[in-house]
This record gives C-alpha cells, structure tokens and sequence, in this order.
C-alpha cells in the first residue's frame, strides 16, 4: 500500500518528498526505494531461487544488475525525502527500519510537530508533496485529535505554496475537516479498514 501510495500521487522520484508524520518511516523509505531505483526485494532470497529448475545464473546476474543500477542512483546524490513526527520513540524505529532496508543515511529524520513543520528543503529547484499517513481516530488518538491534525495539516500546505499532498484516511469527513476537496481519490484497504487516498495536485501555472 506505501509503495502504490508514493508511485500514484503527486510527488515524482526526482521532487522533494516530506512525510510530516512518518510514524515508523514506512513512506519515506518506499519513496527512496523508488528515488534510488532499489529494486523490492534486493536484500532478501526468494524460494524459488532454490527450485531445481530455477536458472541460478540468470538469477544472480539480475541481482548484481540491480545492484549496480541502485549503487548508479546513489552516486548521483542523496534523494530529497525528508520524515518527521512529534515522537522520538517512533524515530527510533525509523532509523532502524532504513538501516534493515539498506538505506542508513539517505533518508532525513527530525522531531517535530506538525504545527511547526516547515518546508525541509528551502532551496530546492522545484516544489515537492506531502505524503503521509495520519491518525485515522481508530487505532490511534480520538475523532476530535485525529481532526485537529488534519486542520493542522491544512496549515502545513498553505506554508507549502506549489507543493502536492497526498493523505490516506478513513474519516469519512477528511475533504471537509481539511478544507479542500481531492482532485482525486481512491479506495483502498489499510489492514482491515476502509479508507480513500486523497490527491491534492497543486495548481497549474496560470490558474
């Protein structure tokens, strides 16, 4: 689900990425995996790898192929994608959830709450989007909270001019809390609970 999320909204693998409440890092580290051209799976075997019939040399050589085209990516620079949340412990488990993933040091972390975040990178040549995955009010925080950083993440894009955002929720109200309709929207399942990805593009020149 955070692979397709970050692959069918309005951030591309070559624009800032800034999930502002990141939780474990989930987000951000599918969006670095797209960034660097990572291939899924690279660090793990695969069953079928120990099948008879299995070509073990085409196998290995598509792995080293993968690998050289994400170690290319890396060359070229750190990607721009930037994660923060208001609880450290969580962070913790971002910095260890990049380092199982490979990715130690091309990700970028902080504590901070959502109504002071900012945009991470002022001087980049082109606005970026928001992806992120907040509190829905049924598994963490109430209705009320829930709303209340929704609101506050309304905030967070009006200091954010030319920048996309992409949100998933199951509140069933978010367009309206929010203050915005989608350009787009699409129903998923988080685990067991029905939700919509909603796509907010920023507006084209001239309009």
């Amino acid at each position: 689900l955070a692979a397709a999320m970050v692959t069918n909204g309005p951030w591309r693998p070559w624009l800032p990425f800034f999930d502002p409440m990141c939780g474990s890092g989930t987000l951000c580290i599918e969006a670095a995996m797209v960034a660097l051209d990572r291939a899924p799976g690279l660090l793990r075997p695969f069953d079928m790898e120990r099948w008879d019939v299995c070509d073990h040399a085409a196998c290995k050589a598509l792995r080293q192929e993968a690998r050289e085209r994400f170690e290319a990516k890396k060359a070229e620079g750190k990607p721009e994608i930037f994660g923060s949340d208001v609880d450290t412990r969580v962070l913790n488990l971002s910095l260890a959830h990049l380092r199982q993933a490979g990715l130690a040091g091309l990700v970028q972390f902080r504590c901070q709450a959502l109504d002071q975040a900012q945009n991470p990178f002022p001087d980049a040549e082109r606005p970026g989007a928001v992806c992120t995955n907040p509190p829905y009010g049924e598994r963490l925080l109430d209705v009320q909270a829930a709303e209340a950083l929704y609101r506050q993440l309304a905030g967070l894009m009006q200091r954010l001019p030319g920048w996309g955002l992409q949100a998933i929720s199951s509140h069933k109200d978010f367009e309206k809390v929010f203050g915005r309709r989608a350009d787009k929207k699409r129903r998923v399942y988080n685990g067991r609970i029905e939700c919509e990805i909603f796509n907010f593009y920023p507006p084209r020149p001239g309009k």
